[in-house]
């Protein structure tokens, strides 16, 4: 069976980007599976996460180009050649914006078309067509994976009563080659993500600007890049947190670093599914995060590993920050229970669920 994962590559750091390989780097192992990545075109420059050999990596133009551009230079026509040529069972349309690109290639190929939810719909909108993209791709799929029970309740509500699928997101198996070891003299909190609006970092810094003074010696660091760093620093600055409020920028190593922290805060505005939850969990770091639509509350369980504030309740996040900073058995019961819900989103039981899929699909 050959399966085509349509991405936007694997040349720059990000949440599909990142899920996508993980996926590859499983299923490449797995018997009777051949697995394919295509992409618009390469971004040059070496992979930020690695992708097995056995994996072939595919471009459709040999320059950047957009993908308005892209569709009207025949990237539609090309895929159908692509299919045909590599004989491909089921493509995987990876993010909203090429689910009517993979669906327009395959038109009498016979090819199956998965279109892989990423995002909240009811609420992102990270390009102009987005709206017009996901319900071409919903219902022109053969089947909708969703990341999400929110997502899942959306396409069934808007889309269609079926077709659609609830298969979470994994955690990388790198995760747990390591027992995860808590480290009860950390006086470190850490947040993970591209410095962008849908991670409220702003709102951070008002938050540490309320924790952080309370409790000698602690510090906030923030891992990722992203439009917001000048205007982040300028607030660290503006509240006095400079040296307690650190922007560490991408990092290539950052699960072996989540042991040195002592609780991962996530303050999202939305997300599709918070993998940086499941990651700090496996790693046995209590969490809090605000609770909002997509995700936080099929990982954390409020009060058992982590605690869940109401979405955009500053005072409440301060308040449950102060309670796991002064309490450190509170924080390793939080951490024990952590690890246990990481397991869930262990990546063997989930890539299971998606060959089950093809399996399917193919018959």
């Amino acid at each position: 069976m050959n399966i085509c994962f349509l991405n936007s590559g694997f040349e720059r750091h990000g949440g599909i980007e990142r899920v996508v390989s993980v996926f590859l780097n499983e299923l490449a192992n797995r018997e009777n599976m051949r697995i394919f990545s295509l992409s618009l075109y390469s971004r040059g420059g070496d992979f930020v996460y690695s992708i097995p050999d056995t994996v072939q990596v595919d471009y459709l133009f040999p320059s950047p180009l957009n993908m308005r551009k892209a569709l009207l230079k025949g990237a539609g026509s090309k895929i159908r050649e692509y299919i045909r040529k590599n004989r491909i069972d089921v493509l995987v349309a990876c993010g909203v914006i090429y689910f009517p690109l993979a669906c327009l290639g395959r038109k009498g190929t016979g090819c199956k078309i998965i279109c892989w939810e990423h995002t909240n719909p009811a609420s992102t909108h990270d390009f102009r067509f987005e709206g017009i993209s996901r319900k071409y791709g919903a219902k022109k799929s053969d089947l909708n994976i969703l990341i999400s029970q929110s997502g899942l309740n959306y396409y069934t509500r808007h889309f269609r009563k079926d077709g659609n699928l609830l298969i979470h997101n994994p955690a990388a198996r790198e995760l747990f080659e390591k027992p995860a070891s808590y480290c009860p003299d950390s006086r470190k909190l850490i947040s993970v993500g591209r410095l962008t609006y849908a991670k409220n970092y702003p709102l951070l810094i008002d938050i540490a600007s309320e924790v952080l003074p309370a409790h000698e010696g602690w510090t906030w660091d923030i891992y990722g890049d992203g439009d917001e760093r000048a205007e982040l620093e300028a607030k660290i600055i503006q509240k006095g947190l400079e040296g307690r409020v650190v922007l560490k920028g991408t990092v290539s190593d950052i699960y072996d670093r989540y042991p040195e922290y002592s609780a991962l805060v996530m303050t999202s505005r939305y997300e599709g599914f918070p993998m940086v939850l499941i990651e700090g969990a496996a790693k046995g770091l209590p969490m809090v995060s605000f609770d909002i639509e997509t995700g936080p509350n099929e990982i954390i369980r409020d009060g058992i590993n982590g605690f869940l504030v109401p979405d955009g309740d500053m005072a409440g996040m301060v308040e449950k920050l102060h309670t796991l900073i002064e309490d450190t058995d509170m924080r390793h019961h939080m951490s024990h229970q952590a690890t246990e819900a990481a397991k869930r989103f262990d990546l063997s039981l989930i890539a299971d669920e998606w060959e089950q899929c093809f399996r399917r699909l193919n018959q």
